[in-house]
């Protein structure tokens, strides 16, 4: 199992490499849906002999639900709280390390130029076209396809990457044409996305909140914003509302361009992630008139 974006898809194909065996069950996951996926992967499978997750940071729940396997992997570079493990789990976690692909690389001691990729897209630090690349296809299909489509395209992507490389994707025309609707649609969507941000300052620290009922990238938005007469920014918010079976839920994702710890944030509103890049999911109504106040009382402590 791996996270559904750039560097759970290189922890793959890299994990894939070092095993010498494409045809595995593969399943992409997010933080807030693995114990679904954990419990789809033990439904009809009456072996249950080993379970391999990367990018992924693990919690209580998805630690015992996990220990049902007779050996457990476990490789994230995530900020994480030690809560014990249970003894058929391996934990491998060092939230210095630029990405987990290269976690995964360095314990299967494997070389590959994916790694590099994985390390730039995660870092938001693009420097080459191969990395923009890839991040911009993966964005398209993102965009594009919804539910068990993505993880299938993300499937086929990783076996392609794995036999083949990355050049046999730019050469096709047909991705080609997705990642220019997608860049079209990109460009229409900042300028949209930028008239919705809110901006404060707090005990001394800029914020810029965005809330909506539609999630955009991340890294879009970070990056208009350093553009903005304001920034650099310490924190921005993103807060996207989504009605799940009954409930409301509101999708956090923080960033910040100062280095300021949107880490701590993230964790006590029950997420994880990075110091630089980190998010939650809360059960509930999170306004940004709300989320303003909470920050007020999170900087003050």
């Amino acid at each position: 199992t791996a996270h559904n974006d750039a560097d759970g898809l290189i922890s793959l194909v890299i994990f894939l490499k070092a095993k010498n065996n494409p045809r595995c069950k593969v399943y992409f996951s997010t933080n807030s849906a693995l114990k679904d996926v954990i419990c789809s992967s033990i439904i009809g499978n009456d072996k249950l002999k080993e379970l391999y997750i990367f990018d992924i940071s693990p919690n209580e729940k998805t630690l015992k639900l996990a220990s049902v396997y007779e050996k457990v992997l476990w490789i994230d570079h995530h900020q994480y709280q030690n809560i014990g493990a249970p003894k058929n789990i391996e934990i491998v976690i060092d939230s210095s390390c630029p990405s987990a692909a290269q976690l995964v690389a360095k314990y299967f001691n494997v070389e590959d130029p994916l790694i590099e990729i994985a390390n730039q897209i995660d870092t938001n630090n693009i420097k080459s076209e191969e990395a923009e690349f890839l991040r911009d296809l993966i964005g398209a299909i993102k965009w594009k396809y919804r539910g068990l489509v993505i993880s299938n395209k993300l499937k086929s992507i990783a076996k392609t990457l794995l036999s083949k490389g990355l050049e046999e994707f730019e050469r096709d025309e047909g991705i080609a044409k997705l990642i220019g609707e997608f860049k079209e649609w990109q460009k229409r969507m900042e300028d949209e996305a930028l008239k919705r941000v809110l901006f404060f300052e707090i005990e001394g620290k800029k914020l810029a909140i965005y809330e909506s009922t539609f999630m955009v990238p991340a890294y879009i938005l970070t990056e208009r914003l350093k553009e903005h007469e304001n920034a650099p920014f310490d924190i921005i918010a993103m807060l996207v509302h989504k009605a799940q079976r009954d409930n409301i839920v509101t999708k956090v994702e923080l960033r910040t361009h100062t280095g300021f710890d949107v880490h701590k944030i993230a964790t006590s509103l029950g997420g994880g992630g990075h110091k630089v890049a980190s998010g939650a999911t809360y059960e509930g109504f999170l306004s940004a008139k709300e989320f303003v106040e909470y920050a007020k009382s999170f900087l003050k402590e």
